[in-house]
């Protein structure tokens, strides 16, 4: 549902797009079409501004006893290659960072956790890479004072 719009230069009406409240509530679907060859994109943008552009979130539910998952993966393939997830910060005259948090808890705090895939048949792990565009340089550190580890993937 959608409010009215006032015209090119005034208030554009918003879109809410909700699932039926219930004991176990209605869910709310977006998906590309299915097709013989290529599937259609599902996007979703935050607005244009002469000034500020509009944010998009994505946020789990708020439960009572656990939050809801927020899941990001990329597309499968059973004949080819998986596709590739990606994050980038904004373009500007300063670079937009990407930045990753774990949540903050009242007895223990969220943990960060990077894997590289393994192989069905554990011959080949990914890597996990680190690293700068112009230099060799990493730094690895902890701001909250916890310790920092490294390990070996399983393989």
């Amino acid at each position: 549902s959608g409010g009215p719009a006032t015209g090119p230069f005034g208030t554009g009406g918003d879109l809410n797009l909700s699932g039926g409240d219930a004991t176990n509530a209605g869910d709310v679907n977006i998906q590309g079409g299915t097709a013989a060859k290529e599937g259609g994109s599902a996007t979703i943008k935050g607005g244009v501004g002469g000034e500020v552009g509009g944010t998009v979130d994505i946020t789990g539910g708020f439960g009572g006893d656990v939050g809801g998952t927020v899941g990001i993966s990329a597309g499968a393939s059973p004949r080819s290659q998986g596709a590739q997830a990606t994050m980038f910060g904004g373009v500007g005259s300063v670079g937009g960072s990407v930045v990753v948090k774990a949540g903050f808890g009242e007895t223990e705090g969220g943990s960060v956790v990077i894997n590289a895939g393994r192989s069905t048949t554990n011959t080949q792990a990914g890597n996990v890479l680190i690293g700068h565009n112009d230099t060799n340089e990493v730094h690895i550190g902890n701001a909250g004072g916890g310790p920092v580890k490294i390990q070996a993937p399983y393989l």
